[in-house]
């Protein structure tokens, strides 16, 4: 591979993992705003797929470093570095709010089953 069919390999690479990320996060959002069975399989699903593109980001990354670096070319070098770590912490604070939503969804859980009992 080239290096310009590699950059632009992984730039739209990129592109389509965050486009896959925020819809599997979207229906996430949209299902812990319902606190039923189905809301947290659905969670857990999208905690497995957010699992699974992340080690193929990562992978991915680390074959075109591993590519750049046998090219000899330093600056397609760095740019895959910075990639990596932006990418790291994308998803990082992507699993932070995930982390949040679930913690939040339980406790408004707790909440209506204690209303539920003061009712009855």
């Amino acid at each position: 591979m080239k290096a310009k069919t590699l950059t632009k390999f992984g730039f739209w690479s990129i592109v389509g993992f965050y486009i896959f990320l925020i819809a599997v996060i979207s229906t996430a959002v949209l299902y812990a705003q319902v606190p039923t069975f189905r809301s947290r399989i659905s969670l857990i699903i999208s905690i497995i797929f957010l699992s699974a593109f992340t080690i193929m980001v990562l992978v991915w990354g680390g074959l075109c470093r591993k590519k750049a670096v046998a090219l000899k070319d330093q600056k397609l070098k760095i740019i895959f570095t910075y990639t990596l770590m932006v990418e790291l912490l994308i998803i990082w604070l992507i699993f932070c709010v995930v982390g949040l939503l679930k913690m939040q969804m339980l406790i408004d859980l707790e909440k209506n089953q204690e209303a539920e009992k003061q009712t009855l």
